[in-house]
């Protein structure tokens, strides 16, 4: 998920047109990282983290993990404000809550300069901002790991465990 949102970035940021969609898939893959990253180290952690922690909201699961880690969460840093803007982001999609927006719109969307009306979680959908939030996020994935005494690189290989080819 780290090298997909990666790539959506540089995608982004290299290709102009459709750049918004580029960014928005870039978050949603940075939270569903810092999410899976979260439950890994849980179950790792814990036996019954996935029974008593699977339904949690990811903030509440984040703490949680901390607490098994004996970690401590500074939320109103940079690295827990990003964990806060891009789940923010994911639960707006997710849910497809109605926004209202107040401001002027453009008269004419074609205007050089003219800013469109945007939600909180569009506001994020930009290189500047989707580069600071997986940047953040993989600070935040990298502290826990050190945290819960895994030594490994958390980005290091795409998979662990045993693969087996088709059978005959």
């Amino acid at each position: 998920l780290r090298k997909a949102a990666r790539h959506l970035l540089e995608q982004g940021i290299t290709h102009a047109e459709g750049s918004f969609y580029s960014f928005l898939s870039a978050n949603l893959c940075t939270a569903f990282m810092i999410e899976a990253s979260i439950n890994h180290l849980g179950t790792l952690k814990g036996s019954d983290w996935e029974a008593s922690c699977g339904r949690l909201e990811p903030k509440a699961k984040l703490k949680v993990l901390a607490e098994a880690v004996n970690g401590t969460i500074d939320f109103p840093g940079p690295t827990y404000q990003a964990f806060t803007d891009i789940f923010a982001l994911r639960t707006a999609l997710i849910h497809g809550r109605t926004a209202v927006l107040e401001g002027t719109w453009p008269a004419v969307a074609h205007v050089r300069g003219a800013t469109p009306l945007q939600t909180d979680w569009e506001r994020l959908c930009t290189a500047p901002q989707s580069g600071r939030l997986l940047d953040e996020a993989e600070n935040l994935v990298r502290l826990h790991y050190k945290a819960a005494g895994v030594a490994e690189d958390p980005f290091g290989t795409l998979s662990a465990g045993i693969s087996q080819g088709a059978p005959p």
